[in-house]
């Protein structure tokens, strides 16, 4: 079901995802120990990718320290304006 047909046929959604969650309930899908038997996978999988993420967070942040960033000056300096004088 995409979201186009969901915005223009709004009761058929409903009726859709309740009859959805009609079935997940009479399944055994929606009961509070399968959903804290799939959380806890959930969160045994994340944890390395979720390490993963901090050690690139890490490394970005100490590449982005050695980086120096200089700005030009707000005006032009005294060799730029003789290079101007000369260059007309």
């Amino acid at each position: 079901m995409s979201i186009e047909f969901a915005r223009r046929n709004p009761v058929a959604a409903t009726v859709a995802v309740g009859g959805l969650l009609l079935w997940c309930y009479r399944n055994g899908y929606l009961t509070r120990d399968n959903w804290r038997r799939r959380l806890s996978r959930v969160g045994g999988v994340a944890k390395p990718l979720l390490e993963l993420a901090e050690a690139g967070t890490t490394e970005h942040q100490a590449l982005s320290d050695l980086l120096l960033v200089v700005e030009p000056s707000a005006y032009p300096t005294s060799e730029q304006l003789a290079a101007r004088y000369l260059a007309r």
